[in-house]
């Protein structure tokens, strides 16, 4: 024993010696890291990307090298090989913490762009964070123009109104940000704003020829007819616009004022706007190249292309013009078929056959046993299950007592023979019998046979 704590102590004292001549801290390796920042002066064509080197880590130099990159999407892997980089910048660490930024040119007007700035040290490479921005719009290669106009009333109550606008914003070079993201068109009562709308950006993002609406439900009191206070306006989105956003009304065009023509009188306001519908979307059909009809064998309908479009552009027009969509009718064929009321009588129909009455002729097998019994005893049929049921549950909780000393075991049997009644009662026949059989072998075990 004086042995083993003399080793003992020997080493304790070699392990504090050796923590002892450890240095007094252990320094690991830590990473550089570049901060993304946002992206400033974007223009439609241009944008400066400004990052931050916030710590160098334990990198001792001399140098660090600096770029960004950038694309349409966060897959940056995917554009190996391809001019999305920024020239790599030597970066002296001796300059400390700083920031650094580079402009960027060439970019395309309207859409959005995703850069992080990247920091190489060595062989490694450390990431800034994503970030994005859009580049602004530029005003369409001519004015807008409105191509048709018309109004709509007593749609889906009376006294709404609906405008139905089929316009061009003309761009050869279409932009990404969707038409629904950079414009507006509005309804303009002597300079006050009843409502507006955007569009829906099916084909070429929206742009070029569309189909576009405005709804006013009756409490908006459109002055129906009234073709002096009312235009129209197109409105571009501060948001995606740099400086002046474009603006378009009939200060700039005479087809931007609600004349006239624009007023439908009708009848039947539902017929008129689904056959003008149908022209529109035979022009646009012209314009789009796609299909937006479908010929049936008795009219003319919207295509799954149509529907798209049309549900889209003018919310609720399955309800103000049904007529437009394909309607499937079939021819069902079906049997009459008397129901019940009482949950007693789908039980009695199941084991006293259609009519309901015992000894009918068509009782099922069991019902007609135990009714010859019941009948031979003199007792009501529906007594006599009873008395089985409640006969059956007072003999287990009896034999339970009497082999068990308690009276569970017989309480759990008796819930399993009303269970089984319960199964014959609702004409489930086979089921009942083998549940029944299944407690009587189970019951004879429990109760019934003696111990060995």
């Amino acid at each position: 024993m004086a042995c083993l704590a003399k080793i003992a102590r020997t080493t304790l004292l070699a392990t504090i010696i050796l923590i002892l001549s450890l240095p007094s801290t252990v320094v690991l390796a830590a990473d550089p890291v570049i901060a993304t920042d946002v992206a400033t002066d974007v223009t439609e064509s241009t944008a400066v990307f400004n990052a931050a080197i916030t710590d160098y880590g334990t990198f001792a130099g001399p140098n660090v090298y600096l770029f960004f990159e950038y694309s349409t999407d966060a897959y940056y892997d995917a554009y190996t090989g391809y001019d999305r980089e920024t020239t790599e910048q030597e970066w002296p660490i001796s300059n400390g913490l700083t920031t650094f930024a580079v402009q960027i040119e060439g970019l395309a007007h309207g859409t959005e762009y995703h850069y992080r700035a990247v920091l190489r040290y060595g062989t490694d490479y450390i990431y800034g964070l994503d970030q994005t921005f859009i580049t602004t719009m530029v005003y369409p290669d001519r004015t807008p123009e409105i191509h048709s106009m018309q109004a709509y009333q007593d749609l889906l109550e009376a006294d709404d109104c609906l405008f139905v606008i089929l316009a061009e914003i003309p761009y050869a070079d279409i932009p990404e940000v969707p038409v629904n993201r950079s414009y507006l068109w509005s309804l303009m009562d002597t300079g006050v704003e009843e409502g507006w709308n955007v569009g829906y950006a099916m084909n070429e993002n929206g742009y070029n020829f569309n189909i576009y609406s405005l709804y006013f439900p009756a409490a908006a009191t459109i002055d129906w007819g009234n073709a002096t206070d009312y235009n129209v306006q197109l409105s571009g989105s501060p948001s995606v616009f740099s400086g002046v956003v474009p603006t378009y009304d009939n200060a700039d065009a005479g087809s931007y004022a609600v004349t006239a023509d624009t007023w439908v009188t009708s009848s039947d306001y539902s017929a008129d706007l689904a056959e003008d519908l149908l022209d529109l979307a035979s022009t646009l059909e012209q314009e789009w190249q796609l299909a937006l009809l479908d010929e049936q064998d008795t009219k003319t309908v919207l295509s799954g292309n149509g529907e798209k479009l049309f549900r889209n552009a003018i919310p609720g027009i399955q309800s103000m013009a049904p007529s437009l969509f394909f309607v499937q009718e079939v021819d069902m064929s079906v049997s009459p078929r008397a129901w019940g009321t009482s949950l007693d009588t789908t039980y009695q129909e199941r084991l006293l056959g259609a009519d309901g009455v015992p000894g009918g002729g068509d009782d099922h097998w069991i019902a007609g046993s135990i009714i010859g019994v019941a009948d031979w005893l003199n007792i009501p049929w529906l007594l006599f299950m009873g008395m089985l049921c409640a006969g059956a549950c007072v003999f287990v909780i009896y034999k339970s007592n009497k082999k068990w000393h308690t009276a569970v075991p017989g309480y759990v049997a008796s819930l399993l023979i009303v269970m089984c009644f319960a199964l014959l009662s609702l004409g489930m026949t086979v089921v009942a019998i083998i549940a029944i059989v299944l407690v009587i072998v189970a019951g004879w075990f429990a109760f019934m046979r003696r111990a060995s």
